[in-house]
């Protein structure tokens, strides 16, 4: 079976997929699944997860000319991707810290703060928009996952 993240997925019951950001652009599926799996594993009280997909993100950063390269997790159960989050943020990736967090498709078209009326003393104190509008998507890397990778 061929999985590949076409923005589209989000969470769903039973579902989550977490992201691993800024990985090293020497980062390859095998490295992905060999380091989110050991989380995945149970014990006496808590249930084993799997990995239902994998992709590799990569984005341009047009005001900097850099790609950026992110890894994207599908787990099931969500509660054990929780769990994964938890146990791997922060470790290191192929030498590299990686900062993990529950991923959405965040669409600007549904930011609830436009044109949202609010008193003075409750005002955005942000100075921007955290999302910078200058990523552009440059491609996909699709990973092939069947039941003899998972095992």
């Amino acid at each position: 079976m061929k999985l590949q993240y076409d923005g589209k997925m989000e969470n769903k019951g039973g579902y989550m997929v977490i992201i691993l950001k800024k990985i090293a652009k020497t980062t390859r599926k095998h490295q992905l699944k060999a380091f989110v799996e050991p989380a995945l594993k149970g014990n006496l009280l808590a249930s084993n997860g799997y990995i239902e997909s994998i992709s590799i993100c990569i984005l341009k950063d047009t005001q900097l000319n850099v790609l950026e390269y992110y890894g994207l997790v599908g787990i099931i159960p969500d509660i054990v991707a929780k769990r994964a989050i938890k146990k791997l943020n922060g470790k290191q990736l192929n030498g590299q810290k990686v900062d993990i967090s529950a991923f959405f498709v965040r669409d600007r078209r549904n930011d609830q703060r436009v044109n949202y009326q609010v008193g003075a003393k409750f005002l955005d104190k942000r100075k921007r928009d955290r999302r910078r509008p200058y990523l552009e998507k440059v491609g996909n890397i699709a990973i092939e996952i069947d039941d003899k990778t998972l095992t």
